[in-house]
């Protein structure tokens, strides 16, 4: 994998683990149910993630 590359899945992968974590620790503090903060996260995680990568990916085809 190049370096170009590599760069923009570790983007990619920041962005979707900043959004996921804000989102988990929102959630906690408004409800205090710790389950239903960790679904959302890793829900928003997942969203993230694939929104952030398709859009780098379409941007700069390689």
């Amino acid at each position: 994998m190049d370096r170009k590359r590599f760069r923009r899945v570790a983007f990619a992968v920041a962005v979707a683990v900043i959004c996921g974590l804000a989102t988990a620790f929102w959630r906690l503090a408004r409800t205090n149910v710790v389950d239903d903060a960790v679904m959302l996260g890793g829900g928003v995680f997942v969203a993230a993630f694939t929104v952030t990568f398709m859009a780098v990916t379409y941007v700069h085809p390689e």
